[in-house]
């Protein structure tokens, strides 16, 4: 399955939201939410394992994937650091554009080019061009 930058994006907004000290979040509950009504449960699966192997999401150590349900806990440093980056659209936007000229959507294409832009966003918000 090819990497949906989207539906990365929309699974940390949808983690973010729902996550608690002590919660433990399902894909099943997760895929229910609006924002992710557009994709399939596979789609969503396959999106969670990546961000967990990519770490930024935190599952519990045995029962991360049972019976077609993914199991997590919430996002990791990584992930809330990633979020933050890309959560303006005008921020997400030039990511998206960056990664799409340059060819590579990876997870860590994605976190170094959205922290370059966020890098020159606070440059030019400092005024030090």
């Amino acid at each position: 399955m090819k990497l949906n930058p989207d539906c990365i994006r929309d699974l940390l907004f949808s983690i973010e939201e729902t996550s608690t000290s002590c919660s433990t979040i399902t894909s099943t509950g997760l895929s229910k939410m609006d924002r992710l009504k557009a994709y399939s449960t596979e789609e969503i699966l396959y999106h969670l394992q990546q961000l967990h192997w990519g770490g930024y999401i935190i599952a519990p150590n045995k029962c991360r994937y049972i019976d077609g349900t993914f199991f997590l806990q919430d996002l990791s440093p990584a992930g809330h650091e990633f979020i933050s980056n890309i959560r303006k659209d005008t921020n997400w936007n030039k990511v998206k554009k960056i990664s799409k000229d340059v060819g590579s959507e990876t997870l860590n294409s994605l976190k170094t080019i959205a922290e370059n832009v966020i890098s020159s966003a606070i440059t030019a918000s400092m005024g030090l061009h």
